[in-house]
């Protein structure tokens, strides 16, 4: 009796109870899709749209700007990380933490220049990546504004803490030699709120252009919340 008062109990919970999957969207954008460059405050004063991205300087100063395009991503997110991947520059230069700001006003990729007034909110302060690894930074909040219309989404740029023979290079949506490399922003969502359905219900399948939808947990190596 008391087996069968117990399954009856698990039953109505099980019919009462709303269950929640935890789903993910990882999108990491080509050269067609992807919007990344860097530049500087004297040798490459405008923009340089290639297979890096650099921020620091050596008496100079290097930024580097980050977008993403939204419009085919999860409404609502329960986590979003946007990663990079670190390499080593190949000289005797180290690594710098950097200022990140959310950015208000537009860039273009191929014709902005270091010295183009810019406006946005500081992100906050985020510590030097590890070369040959990659960088994550938690930017949940950022990301559910940007779907919410809080924000617009003009993206980021990083600015270098200190330009003393200090850098950090990762690669870009321009590179070719290992498209994994590339940028990526990471997506966790509630796989039961149909705003947005899955175009297929299988671990690890492939979605539209560079979207790949999967199921289950995802740790990045790092992650700095700003």
């Amino acid at each position: 009796m008391k087996i069968k008062n117990i399954l009856f109990v698990l039953a109505i919970y099980l019919a009462t109870t709303s269950l929640s999957f935890a789903d993910q969207v990882i999108f990491q954008p080509g050269s067609s899709q992807g919007k990344d460059m860097w530049l500087s405050s004297v040798y490459s004063q405008t923009a340089v749209d290639d297979d890096k991205l650099q921020v620091g300087g050596w008496g100079d100063w290097y930024r580097m700007f980050i977008e993403f395009n939204l419009t085919d991503l999860p409404q609502t997110a329960t986590s979003a990380v946007m990663l990079m991947y670190a390499y080593n520059r190949g000289d005797s230069s180290i690594p710098v933490a950097m200022s990140l700001y959310l950015l208000a006003t537009p860039w273009s990729e191929t014709t902005q220049n270091y010295y183009d007034p810019l406006s946005g909110y500081y992100a906050g302060t985020v510590p030097a990546p590890t070369s040959n690894s990659w960088y994550g930074i938690n930017i949940t909040s950022i990301y559910n504004g940007w779907k919410n219309g809080t924000y617009a989404n003009t993206g980021f740029v990083f600015l270098a803490a200190s330009n003393n023979n200090e850098f950090n290079v990762f690669r870009s949506s321009d590179y070719v030699a290992d498209p994994l490399l590339r940028p990526k922003l990471v997506v966790t969502y509630d796989g039961v709120n149909l705003g947005f359905p899955l175009d297929c219900s299988t671990p690890n399948c492939s979605g539209a252009g560079n979207i790949n939808y999967s199921a289950g947990a995802y740790t990045p190596q790092m992650i700095n919340s700003v």
